[in-house]
């Protein structure tokens, strides 16, 4: 579970929860789906098409759907490379992501070949073991407790107000290109 973002009335960033589904659960309950994910996402939680491009969607699907969220499949992300096939299709997904207004991740972000091909296409989030290996749950609370505080660190000189970082997903969600130190 990832989570979504808005903005309270005062200004300052309130973070709800995402749910993810792959296609195809997706396909499979359409009709039976659609209202209740309309009314999540009304409330606020994100909704992310998990392994988006492995299952069998069609384009209405993606229409049809509350999306807020397109998480490329770790793989295209594997043999990424310019001018391949896979550059080709995370390429397409960024342009359609954008042009619906749809926030993406990318899954299984392991190079920092990987991570410059990304951000260089706008991509502004991924996941991977470039930024961390899954831990168990201690180990997991005691590094996202470090790292939120290293932020609070480094921001103080400039902010007044500092918002809560949300806590970082056991897969590492990272904001690519981000100074952020890995855990």
């Amino acid at each position: 579970m990832g989570s979504a973002v808005r903005q309270d009335a005062t200004g300052l960033r309130e973070v709800l929860g995402e749910i993810e589904l792959t296609e195809n659960i997706a396909l499979r309950q359409q009709s039976s789906m659609l209202t209740p994910l309309r009314e999540l996402k009304e409330r606020g939680v994100g909704i992310a098409f998990d392994d988006f491009g492995t299952g069998f969607a069609s384009l209405t699907a993606l229409r049809d759907f509350p999306v807020t969220r397109l998480k490329i499949d770790r793989s295209f992300i594997m043999k990424l490379a310019p001018g391949s096939n896979d550059a080709a299709i995370v390429e397409a997904v960024l342009t359609l992501a954008r042009s619906l207004g749809l926030e993406v991740i990318a899954e299984g972000i392991e190079t920092e070949a990987q991570e410059a091909f990304l951000a260089s296409r706008g991509c502004d989030e991924g996941q991977g073991y470039r930024y961390g290996k899954p831990m168990d749950p201690a180990a997991f609370l005691a590094a996202a407790t470090a790292s939120r505080n290293a932020i609070i660190r480094r921001s103080q000189p400039r902010m007044r107000i500092i918002e809560s970082h949300p806590v970082l997903e056991c897969a590492a969600t990272h904001a690519i290109g981000s100074k952020l130190t890995n855990m």
